[in-house]
């Protein structure tokens, strides 16, 4: 879980994805929210405020 400072807390599922082609690193984590949750629409509400350059 991670608390973010504009939406609250976020439940994220994390993977880390290994990187055939650089062995000496560690990988790729990738976290993504679970459909219709709502860590997904608090994703989604980051998203809007990115794209309209609100802070």
């Amino acid at each position: 879980m991670l608390h973010h400072p504009l939406v609250g807390e976020l439940t994220l599922h994390g993977e880390l994805i290994a990187l055939p082609d650089a062995p000496s690193c560690c990988g790729l984590d990738l976290f993504a929210a679970a459909p219709g949750s709502a860590s997904e629409q608090a994703l989604r509400r980051l998203r809007t405020r990115r794209s309209l350059n609100i802070e």
